[in-house]
């Protein structure tokens, strides 16, 4: 892996839910990790579906390797965010390859 490439600065963030002083559950999401990653742009563009517009943006994103990543958690880059869909090891522990999708906030 080129190191080189990695010139965007990404925040990796994990959901926790934990209980208030009610016994509610609350949801919050922190930051696991800041890390430099490689952005390729995969699809942008709308598509067809069931006789609607769909608006996707897909984006795979190169990071060194880690043990700790998993698909629940979301990539915040330039005030966006992406949800992960899936991550690929590359070579033998070089990195990962991390499959996502914007966040739509609409």
């Amino acid at each position: 892996m080129n190191i080189g490439q990695l010139d965007r600065r990404i925040e990796i963030k994990q959901i926790a839910t934990a209980k208030d002083e009610w016994n509610y559950d609350v949801t919050t999401q922190s930051t696991l990790a800041s890390v430099w990653a490689k952005k390729v742009e995969r699809l942008a563009g709308e598509l067809v579906g069931e006789s609607q517009l769909v608006s996707q943006n897909r984006v795979d994103w190169v990071i060194r390797h880690r043990t700790d990543l998993t698909a629940s958690m979301t990539i915040v880059y330039d005030s966006n965010e992406y949800d992960i869909q899936g991550i690929k090891e590359l070579g033998r522990k070089e990195g990962l390859l991390i499959h996502s999708e914007l966040r739509d906030n609409a």
